[in-house]
């Protein structure tokens, strides 16, 4: 060979191999024929080309790496490289994707020789070459390591990989799943195994171990799933790991998740997965939204654990809200498993359904044991409400469990707030069925009040077993000795009692007492019922809210035992219900079979029987047959005589009840109403329809008739007509004064169905009704003939709408249009009235007993209901209005009411006895309601019956804003006659002690929320003849309410002069008496002096009364001073003490004589029995001539009075006959007679 030759060759040939090796990297054929050469040439890699160039970025269809223990495979990957990498014996990758990943280790099991040539030495993975990934995206992965399966999807990472090492750099996972123990295709275990594998399995607890090294810095996984063989699975959230794994240790920096719904846990610390499995580990966790257990929100807890399974340590705490405390030691690898607990909180942790009942509560308790045999200890205290009655109780109980038994020994629960006490002891046991044993014991213990209208509390003891097997029962109570108090009555539960699930047993003198009623059992129950009783009841209105009476029944059960015969015989005394129905007595009579087909027989018999106003002598109810056939009647005697018959039945195959109203007839006072026809009767259970046939009612010349079937329940149809003479209305509704003739005559159409509105019309019209009254306005008897009436109105799916038109013969007329939208509410309407004469229609106002007027006037409306809008004018004219409770009329009255869409205004004239008053308002309902006005008048002269008389002048403001009434102004009175002759009943104020059933409380009184400041001037002229004192008072007065506060008064009324009668005798009011106003009225500050000036002696001897009108202090004064007994005694008789006179004494006794019998009320008595009036006793005279006098009224002219001396033997007798108010004939007849003619008069 040539030189030249060689050289060209050796120049050629590394130019054609770097050609060669540039086109296998650089070009996609290249690329496809290189990665097909190494994929037939290297055992057990598969590769797929699929595009790309090695030198750049290589796409393959699919990759496949199997070697002994470890199998790789991906598909549709992407990868980005660096080829020069391999020079050093490694594997760079930039970026790289693939569809799917999938990497399996399975490390077999060694054969007994091998494993012991091993040494004990683990197994351990390496890898053939450095893989460096520096990005990697999965969409969907999958690794194996023996029976750990770890799958992922949208997986991101940067790997490191060399020898036995797996650096996770960075990792992030949308979501996965790890599962432990996934292997469900092993091989049948040999009996061996099966032996072994029933052992306790904490004691023979598999290592857990990987054959590398597995460092994670930084994974974070949206969502992962872990799941244990196929019974545990569980969601985990925002995962954070920052841990390593190298063979059995496991080394944890942070880990932390979210477990939904329990909350976010972190945890630190090592552990070895390999028996003993020794472990040290801190964990944070905070619930967030514990389910059942809400209390625990918002906690957070700090845990650790320390040990291994063979004595493994727990330490927890929380204290930032729940404030608990758990230790405890557990040896898990023991089959027997003993253990330590304590635990102690402020707040017990339980299921929500319990803290809605307990708020607050404390615990402490210890456990110790192993899983056969435990034994605890507890102590808590309870504070709380249970149904409206506070709780707190301190508990200790101790007590264990084992064979399938609980023992309860030693508790004590202690009422803190009312010292009642419950303790016993209680066993239950649970081997076969249940069965259990409680013995009790209960010291005023206060039971909850649930629905009834007080708190029991009882006292006692109970000794109860029980059993449960196969849905049979028995509940024995041997014996039940209760007793307490309940509704400040005394509760009682005496006796024995057995029963079991078919209600057989026995009752051995069971006795219940409680609210004033007592009920009395014994007897038993096997193959015969042989029970009797007796119910004994006082006060029904203890058990039945508006009920009143007594009960005394007996009870008696007898028969077999699949056809019990219940018989009840009682009477019951002066029974009510809520006022409506009244009984001086009644009997019942009940015999009932309840497995005979409900076969009963019952009366019931009332007599002296109120039904509201209609009173009746006797009525009397029966019931006979059974739930197929039955029968009903109604009877009865006296002013209210019913009469009805029913008979029906119900079927249970079709589940309805179909009878006949075969008779009904009333007989009243107000009229005699009868059907003329039986009317059918039917209600579908399933349907839940009522059918009703058409029938009428008839009265004498009026009828009440249903036209056709008629439909009630949730779908349902109705047609009416009426006809009802106006006789009949009369004695139905109208009052007494009112005689009706002629005919009212109505139709009334209406259906409904679900989900639908009901659809109805009605209409009333009447052409000849009449009305005759005694006339208020005169003496003469009035009628009104009512030409038309026609009311008539309709209700449909779009609005409902009504409308009255009334005109009568008088020219009256009446009538209104009207309709409201249901959507939107809309209203429209029209009212107008004309020459409405209110004096016609005097009855039908309460407590008016006389008016007058022509009312006239129109408005039309509009808005919404909540919104309406109303615009109008109407008029009264030449009214007259008198009050029943005030014979001062208001005349003249001029009325003008005016309407301006949400506005109103009211202005009136009228006269209040001679003279003029006004009275003026305006209200406003745009945002809320509002309401102004002003009554003004000058000098209105009004009188109080019997005798009082007040000249007002008034100026008062009234308004009303934001819910709160308001009432100012002024009233002066410049004069007044008030006369009080003695107290009404309503005077004397009750103790406070006293309570009334039904009170009204003062705060829900209609003027509670009142403002008010009122100021009161009282003129010169304002004269008082009222509990002994005649006189003149004058005074300022300021009234002011505040809202929820009494009525305070400010300021004095001076008493300038008078007379004031005391002790028999007539004391003159001295000046500068005042009663002083500073708040409640009860308290005003009394300054009060009266006395008594006697000339002879030169004595002025007199009373002085202070302190505050509640609490009057009273004490005697005179000038010159002398002592209390001198003082009354110149008070009583107008000279001092002389122990020589015989007279003293009885003339003392006769003035507190005449005294005491005025205060006592005598002379009321006597005005009872001898008809005069005005009765009064007193004394007159001075001295010698001191004289006791009794007078009185007879009739409204005659004034009697007889004297009789005290000291002397004087008698006269007066005669005194008005011949008017101020001119009066006077005779006297005594040791001188006389007869006057006198005249009085006042002079300003």
């Amino acid at each position: 060979m040539k030189f030249s030759n060689l050289l060209r060759w050796l120049v050629y040939l590394p130019i054609g191999l770097l050609l060669l090796v540039a086109i296998l990297v650089a070009t996609e054929f290249g690329s496809r024929l290189l990665i097909q050469t190494v994929d037939g040439m290297v055992p057990g890699l598969e590769m797929d080309y699929k595009s790309g160039r090695l030198n750049n970025r290589l796409a393959l269809a699919k990759f496949s790496l199997e070697l002994d223990d470890l199998t790789i495979s991906a598909s549709d990957i992407e990868v980005a490289w660096n080829p020069w990498c391999t020079l050093t014996h490694s594997l760079c990758i930039h970026d790289a994707n693939a569809r799917d990943f999938s990497l399996i280790l399975i490390t077999e099991t060694e054969t007994d020789s091998e494993s012991a040539e091993s040494d004990d030495e683990p197994y351990t993975l390496a890898l053939p070459f450095t893989i460096d990934v520096r990005s990697a995206a999965v969409a969907q992965g999958k690794v194996i390591v023996d029976d750990i399966v770890i799958q992922w999807t949208q997986g991101a990472a940067s790997v490191y990989l060399q020898d036995d090492r797996i650096d996770v750099r960075r990792a992030h996972f949308k979501d996965g799943l790890v599962h432990v123990d996934a292997d469900e295709s092993a091989p049948a275990q040999t009996e061996t195994a099966q032996a072994a594998s029933s052992a306790w399995p904490f004691s023979q607890l598999d290592d857990t171990r990987i054959p590398l090294k597995l460092l994670v810095n930084n994974a974070v996984a949206e969502q992962f799933t872990f799941a244990y063989q196929d019974w545990l699975s569980e969601s985990f959230s925002n995962i954070f790991i920052d841990a390593n794994w190298q063979f059995i240790d496991v080394q944890i920096e942070r880990i932390g998740f979210e477990h939904q719904p329990y909350g976010v846990v972190e945890l630190h610390g090592d552990a070895q997965l390999a028996h003993p499995y020794p472990m040290q580990l801190d964990v944070t966790l905070e619930p967030q939204q514990a389910p059942l257990f809400a209390n625990l929100k918002g906690s957070r807890w700090q845990a650790t654990i320390d040990g291994d399974l063979e004595n493994l340590v727990l330490a927890a705490s929380e204290q930032q809200r729940l404030f608990w405390q758990i230790n405890g030691d557990v040896a898990l690898a023991n089959p027997d498993m003993p253990f330590h607990l304590s635990l102690a909180g402020k707040q017990m942790i339980m299921p929500d359904e319990l803290t809605e009942v307990l708020q607050y509560q404390t615990v402490s308790a210890s456990a110790q044991g192993n899983r056969h045999q435990q034994e605890f200890e507890i102590q808590g205290q309870i504070d709380t409400e249970f149904e409206q009655l506070p709780i707190k109780v301190q508990i200790t109980a101790s007590g264990q469990h084992g064979d399938q038994q609980l023992t309860l020994a030693n508790l004590q629960i202690t009422d803190l707030l009312h010292q009642g006490s419950l303790s016993g002891d209680a066993t239950l046991d649970y081997r076969q069925g249940l069965s259990w044993l409680l013995n009790g014991n209960f010291e005023q213990l206060r039971l909850p009040q649930w629905q009834l209208p007080d708190t029991p509390v009882i006292s006692g003891d109970i000794k109860h077993s029980g059993r449960w097997h196969e849905h049979q029962w028995q509940l024995d109570f041997t014996p039940i000795n209760i007793n307490g108090d309940y509704l400040d009555m005394p509760v009682s539960l005496q006796g024995k009692l057995s029963v079991n699930n078919k209600l057989q047993g026995y009752a051995d003198d069971v006795s219940i007492e409680i609210a004033g009623s007592q009920l009395q059992l014994s007897g038993r129950v096997d193959e015969q019922w042989q029970v009797t009783g007796k119910l004994l009841g006082k006060q029904l209105n203890r058990w039945l809210e508006g009920a009143v009476g007594t009960i005394n029944s007996d009870i008696e059960i007898n028969g077999r035992y699949d056809d019990p015969h219940i018989a009840i015989k009682g009477q019951l005394e002066r029974f009510g219900y809520d006022q409506s129905i009244q009984a001086e007595s009644a009997t019942i009579a009940a015999s009932y079979r309840p497995l005979s087909n409900h076969q009963h027989q019952f009366e019931l018999a009332m007599r002296d029987t109120e039904l509201g106003h209609l009173e009746s002598e006797q009525i009397t109810l029966t019931s006979a047959g059974d739930l197929s056939h039955h029968q009903l009647k109604l009877s009865g005697a006296g002013d209210f005589i019913p009469h009805v018959e029913l008979q029906g039945g119900w079927s249970e195959a079709e589940q309805s009840w179909t009878a006949q109203l075969q008779a009904a007839d009333f007989v009243t006072t107000a009229g005699h109403w009868r059907l003329d026809q039986p009317v059918d009767l039917h209600f579908g259970l399933a349907q839940q329809q009522f059918d009703i046939g058409k029938h009428c009612w008839q009265a004498r010349d009026s009828s009440v008739c249903l036209r056709q079937p008629a439909t009630l329940g949730q779908t349902g149809h109705a047609e009416l007509s009426i006809d009802i003479s106006g006789h009949d209305l009369t004695r139905q509704l109208l009052h007494q004064d009112y005689q009706v003739s002629g005919h009212l005559k109505g139709e009334l159409d209406a259906h409904w169905r679900p989900e639908q509105r009901p659809n109805a019309e009605f209409q009333l019209t009447s052409q000849d009704l009449t009305m005759a009254f005694h006339s208020q306005v005169d003496s003469d008897q009035q009628q009104v003939d009512i030409g038309q009436l026609d009311i008539s109105g309709a209700i449909d799916d779009r609005q409902a709408k009504v409308k009255l038109e009334l005109h009568t013969g008088h020219g009256a007329n009446l009538s209104f249009h009207g309709s409201v939208q249901h959507d939107d509410t809309a209203l429209a309407g029209q009212l107008s009235v004309s020459s409405f004469e209110l004096g016609h229609f005097k009855s039908l106002l309460p407590d008016i007993e006389r008016v007058k007027g022509f009312l006239n006037g129109q408005a039309s409306i509009a808005g919404t209901l909540s919104d309406p809008l109303i615009e109008g004018e109407f008029n009264l004219n030449d009214g007259e209005i008198v009050l029943l409770s005030n014979p001062t009329p208001i005349d003249r009255l001029n009325l003008s009411l005016q309407f301006n869409q949400q506005q109103a205004n009211l202005n009136s004239q009228f006269h209040l006895g001679k003279n003029a008053a006004s009275l003026t308002a305006a209200a406003n309902w745009r945002d809320q309601f509002t309401l102004t006005s002003r009554f003004t008048g000058d000098k209105l002269a009004v009188l109080l019956p019997p005798e009082s008389s007040l000249v007002l002048t008034p100026d008062l403001r009234f308004d009303f804003a934001y819910g709160t009434p308001a009432l100012t102004g002024t009233i002066a009175v410049p004069k007044a006659e008030i006369v009080f002759r003695s107290l009404p009943d309503t005077g004397i104020a009750v103790s406070d002690d006293q309570v009334f059933i039904d009170q009204i409380d003062p705060q829900s009184r209609a003027d509670a929320n009142l403002n008010a400041k009122i100021n009161i001037a009282l003129g010169d002229d304002i004269r008082v003849n009222a509990l002994g004192f005649i006189g003149r008072i004058g005074g300022q007065l300021e009234v002011i309410k505040q809202p929820n506060v009494p009525v305070q008064l400010y300021g004095p009324i001076e008493l300038t002069n008078g007379r004031y009668r005391a002790y028999g005798q007539r004391l003159d009011v001295q000046s500068g008496s005042a009663v002083h106003f500073n708040g409640p009225p009860e308290l005003a500050a009394l300054n009060i002096r009266a006395a008594r000036e006697i000339k002879s002696a030169d004595v002025i001897a007199g009373i002085h009364a202070t302190g505050t009108v509640k609490q009057p202090i009273i004490a005697f004064y005179s000038d010159p001073a002398m002592q209390q007994q001198e003082v009354l005694s110149y008070i009583i008789r107008g000279r001092g003490l002389d122990s020589d006179d015989s007279n003293s004494t009885m003339a003392a006794a006769t003035a507190l004589g005449v005294t005491a019998a005025s205060s006592l009320g005598i002379t009321n008595s006597m005005e009872q029995i001898t008809g005069i009036q005005q009765v009064s006793l007193d004394t007159e005279g001075e001295g010698d001539e001191t004289q006791v006098t009794i007078s009185g009224y007879v009739g409204e002219r005659l004034f009697l009075k007889y004297g009789m001396g005290v000291f002397e033997p004087i008698n006269e007798v007066t005669v005194r006959f008005y011949l008017l108010n101020q001119l009066w004939v006077e005779t006297v007849s005594g040791i001188e007679n006389s007869a006057d003619l006198y005249y009085s008069f006042f002079i300003e």
